[in-house]
């Protein structure tokens, strides 16, 4: 059986920037907003608010640099995810992108990680 991740993914080298970039996600973060009726995305924004940067950087893949970026994919692939999907919210996509095809993915190669 396939187990996929979807994962918010955010990279900067400075890690603020980083959280900052995928502040937007908060509102999925909170549980509530999954049991209850509210499909207002002001209402989910409005509330997102409480949710703290710690919070976020532990819900979500945020990184300053590829030995972060491994070691905590791979907490995933220790898990036995066999696809990992990142939805992209860095500031800066091109060096996302260079940073995972370069650096990251080559790390997982022997995984059969997607």
């Amino acid at each position: 059986m396939e187990k996929v991740l979807f994962i918010p993914a955010s990279y900067d080298e400075d890690k603020q920037k980083a959280l900052e970039s995928i502040g937007f996600w908060r509102g999925s973060m909170i549980k509530a907003f999954y049991d209850a009726d509210i499909h207002d995305p002001r209402k989910i924004e409005e509330n997102g608010k409480v949710v703290g940067y710690y919070v976020m950087e532990k819900m979500a893949l945020v990184i300053s640099n590829s030995e972060e970026g491994i070691m905590k994919l791979k907490k995933y692939v220790d898990l036995g995810f066999t696809e990992i999907v990142l939805t992209k919210s860095s500031p800066n996509r091109e060096k996302f992108v260079k940073l995972l095809s370069k650096q990251i993915i080559p790390e997982f190669k022997d995984t059969g990680i997607q």
